[in-house]
């Protein structure tokens, strides 16, 4: 239904209320979104079906209506008995939006992510032009300025992926688009000492995300699994699911990617089957190997994909490259066993050289002891070597040999709960050691078992560890919010940031243990106190460190760069909502340089000699030092520069020769004419030095001539 209401500011006066009944009209879908034409006559209306309705001049008829008399109302003279409809239908999923634009054209746009041009007034019942894909994601809002209302005239359009784009209303050109993080990622990694890797975006689906975390802006983007979005066989079935980046795996130097991508098809008899909502549908799942070319459009360039890797009715578990990027390991539960791919290459048919290739060396089966148990996303790692493999399975660790398809050594979580993650740390000061997260649990342990002292366990209250690591209680899976579990661990500059949720409080604790010991440690690795607490779930964490020695600004130019002491640590937490915090450290040094430059900014006009402050330092110029002010004119050369200071040292010893001659000279004097011929000295050494005077300065030495 629509309701029309007609205010009046008369006193006293009823206010008048007229409904327009949908039904009565033969409209079969609900009322998704509504727009009034400039002109104030006619309304359009969008629906759950795809259609749009534009109800002709029906704005002044209700004016009608209003205007007579009581007895004369009458259900066959009401507006939406004599209104004349249009229907217009090209959308195949729900109308989001309209927007009119002067002229009688209206733009529509929806869940297929197209903008739909109408004319309305050449009574076209199908689009004059469309937008198709605009956007990753549905469009969400429309608005057009036109050249009444602005200089530059065009729609604006923002979509679910977090994407502002204006076009030309003319010509429907892109002028500029705004692009920001999709919400809700899956997993991320920092990269580049400055962009998060997001993929698994619920408002992108099917790509990855770069993220600058200096600027605040998507960097690029990398399209993984393309999909159809009007895909429903029927308008009462639901939306089919989109598809899914699952698991993210790049080689050490970000040079070669892998992905693995889960996308529904409505066969059910291709893939594995899935009930999303009310409908049975099919899943195919595909491994695509990717390598950077930085001249291309998108950051990597696919050279190998297969279906179904592990079999048309299995799904890919978990996947992990090699450091080196020549290897490759996916594993499946339903097939029960994990795959090693070595990259290749062939030379091209036209001879111009080589393109890498991957073939699957080999698969190996679960040993008997694990098979009924499974292997989580993030339960699969290389070692920093890259000779060594280890894989999850429940609580349990499998270390292979996976160039001899060899099992090595078995290591055990201390709860029996299933492993989350696992990863191999690379320190300074802890080398080989694998560090295993569950929902209760957090444990450091060496590859080489319980013949190695080093490792340290960290449990929740519920859960008891040894600190050898052994097992004090079974260690139940604790499934509710209301018990405190763990969310993710990073390992942040020689610390652990562990994440416990709580349910109750709907908050979230950040504590940082020491990796060699274990330890609780204060300090944080410089982040903040023993515990940081973060309103809400954080469901993912991600480290950085930026190390740098870039000059300060406040050191001469060619003076030795000043290294910073340690790197600048930086935490990002991905919350259950969506949201993405940053957490970075209060640097003692960084604080010492900016009150250093307030200080030499406000004592800039009162010093006599100019001082440079750096960081934690302070050091003024001698008198036979140049110093160098840079607040110089830009328009001097450097022969100039150099022969200006060339003069300036010789003018200050010949001011020294002077005042030392004038005082063996005149050692009988009285002390008023010393004080005078040293007052003029120094006046003649300042004014050689090139220092500025004001006007009263400059009547000061004028007195002084008269006086000498």
């Amino acid at each position: 239904q629509i309701y029309y209401n007609r205010v009046s500011f008369l006193p006293n006066e009823q206010v008048e209320t007229s409904t327009i009944n949908h039904t009565a009209i033969n409209c079969d879908s609900t009322l998704t979104c509504m727009q009034i034409s400039p002109d104030n006559k006619d309304i359009a209306s969008g629906h759950s079906q795809g259609r749009i309705k534009i109800h002709d001049n029906l704005i002044p008829s209700l004016i009608r209506y209003f205007d007579q008399p009581p007895e004369s109302k009458t259900e066959t003279l009401h507006p939406h008995s004599v209104c004349l409809i249009r229907n217009l239908h090209w959308h195949a999923h729900a109308v989001t939006s309209l927007s009119y634009q002067p002229g009688n054209i209206l733009y529509s746009g929806g869940e297929e992510s197209v903008l739909a041009v109408w004319q309305l007034g050449r009574g076209i019942q199908k689009p004059s032009g469309v937008l198709p894909r605009i956007a990753k994601g549905g469009i969400i809002h429309l608005d057009v300025r036109s050249s009444e209302d602005t200089d530059n005239p065009g729609i604006l359009v923002c979509c679910e992926d977090n994407t502002l784009q204006y076009f030309h209303v003319y010509n429907r050109n892109l002028i500029w688009k705004m692009q920001g993080l999709a919400k809700q990622c899956r997993d991320m990694e920092y990269c580049n000492n400055r962009e998060l890797v997001l993929y698994g975006l619920e408002g992108a689906p099917g790509y990855i995300q770069w993220f600058d975390t200096f600027t605040q802006r998507v960097t690029a983007t990398l399209e993984v699994a393309p999909f159809n979005r009007v895909s429903r066989m029927d308008r009462e079935d639901d939306p089919m699911p989109q598809p899914r980046v699952t698991c993210v795996s790049f080689s050490e130097d970000k040079e070669d990617l892998v992905t693995i991508e889960e996308v529904p098809t409505e066969n059910t008899s291709v893939g594995f089957q899935e009930m999303i909502g009310r409908t049975m549908i099919g899943m195919t799942t595909a491994i695509k190997f990717w390598t950077k070319m930085p001249d291309e459009p998108q950051p990597y360039l696919v050279t190998a994909t297969m279906a179904f890797p592990h079999g048309e009715r299995c799904r890919v578990s978990a996947v992990a490259m090699s450091p080196n990027g020549k290897f490759v390991c996916s594993v499946s539960r339903a097939e029960n066993n994990f795959r090693i791919w070595t990259q290749g290459w062939q030379e091209e048919d036209n001879g111009t050289g080589r393109i890498p290739v991957w073939i699957c060396q080999y698969k190996v089966s679960t040993p008997s002891g694990y098979a009924n148990y499974r292997t989580s996303r993030k339960g699969l790692a290389f070692s920093p070597d890259g000779s060594v493999l280890a894989i999850s399975y429940g609580h349990m660790i499998a270390l292979w040999d996976y160039r001899n398809a060899s099992l090595i050594h078995s290591l055990q979580h201390p709860v029996e709960e299933q492993i989350e993650s696992l990863q191999f740390v690379k320190s300074d000061l802890v080398r080989d050691m694998i560090l295993t997260r569950s929902r209760s649990a957090v444990k450091l342990q060496s590859p080489y078992g319980k013949n190695c002292s080093l490792g340290w366990s960290y449990g929740l209250p519920s859960i008891e560890c040894d600190a050898d690591g052994g097992r004090n209680g079974k260690g139940k899976d604790h499934h509710c919010d209301d018990v405190p579990y763990i969310t993710d661990v990073q390992v942040i500059n020689e610390s652990v940031a562990i994440a416990v949720f709580f349910g109750k409080e709907c908050m979230t604790n950040i504590g940082f243990v020491e990796l060699a010991n274990g330890k609780t440690t204060t300090s944080s690795g410089g982040v903040g106190g023993n515990v940081l607490e973060v309103r809400g779930k954080v469901a993912v964490l991600c480290t950085g460190c930026e190390r740098t020695n870039a000059r300060s600004r406040f050191v001469p130019a060619g003076s030795a760069a000043l290294p910073l002491e340690r790197p600048l640590v930086r935490l990002f937490c991905q919350m259950e909502s969506g949201k993405l915090i940053k957490i970075e450290e209060e640097k003692e040094g960084r604080r010492d340089e900016m009150e250093a430059e307030m200080e030499m900014e406000t004592n800039k006009e009162d010093e006599e000699v100019p001082t440079i402050f750096i960081p934690k330092s302070k050091r003024v110029l001698e008198d036979d030092e140049v110093s160098v002010d840079d607040d110089d004119d830009d328009d001097d050369d450097d022969d100039d520069d150099v022969n200006f200071g060339q003069r300036k040292k010789a003018t200050i010893t010949r001011a020294r020769k002077t005042i030392e001659d004038s005082d063996d000279d005149d050692d009988d004097d009285d002390d008023d004419d010393k004080c005078d011929d040293n007052d003029d000295s120094d006046k003649k050494k300042e004014n050689d030095d090139g220092s500025n005077k004001d006007d009263d300065e400059n009547d000061d030495d004028d007195d002084d001539d008269d006086d000498d």
